[in-house]
């Protein structure tokens, strides 16, 4: 009996060691695997190294190269000037007809409006009569009791300006002087 016993041991201890084997083998590839991964993820790291190191050193010796040699000259001074922008100029005409003194008075008026802005001056340009009527509607409240050229260009310089600024800021002009009056 005791070799049936035996016989019947003999299958079972194969069998669980060729189950260890394996799993032995299995858990060997899982780790040539992961070797494998890490030794593709180390190498990646280390071409990015190489490459930022290449990169550095270029460009750090393009800027040595271009810059002129200075050595004799204490400091160097760099003069930047600011582009100019072509300002836009346009020239309005105004009838204005008010009393002074009981006596009904015609005052023609020429003013030249500055635009510094070209978007500014677009929006002028797309809506003239808006513009003008504003600017009609405002001179017509005003009172210069002297009517002279400086008591009107007190009222286009700065009072017209903040009117416009508040009333029409996508076309209001940047500066606005009284060319020509007249009395009619």
């Amino acid at each position: 009996m005791p070799d049936a016993m035996e016989s019947e041991q003999k299958p079972l201890n194969e069998e669980r060691e060729s189950e260890a084997e394996k799993s032995s083998e299995g858990e060997e590839n899982k780790s040539r695997a992961t070797f494998r991964i890490l030794l593709l993820i180390c190498s990646l790291l280390v071409f990015l190294l190489v490459a930022m190191v290449t990169v550095y050193f270029v460009r750090s010796r393009m800027a040595a190269t271009s810059s002129p040699d200075l050595s004799g000259v204490p400091s160097a001074v760099k003069i930047i000037r600011p582009v100019p922008q072509p300002d836009c100029r346009e020239m309005l005409d105004f009838l204005i007809a008010y009393k002074v003194q009981g006596q009904e008075v015609i005052t023609s008026l020429r003013m030249e409006a500055v635009f510094e802005s070209f978007r500014r001056y677009a929006e002028f340009k797309n809506e003239p009569v808006v513009f003008r009527q504003t600017v009609y509607d405002f001179l017509l409240r005003q009172n210069a009791p002297d009517n002279t050229k400086k008591s009107w260009q007190a009222v286009f310089g700065q009072n017209l300006l903040d009117y416009l600024r508040v009333k029409l800021p996508d076309c209001c002009p940047d500066k606005i002087r009284l060319t020509q009056i007249e009395n009619l």
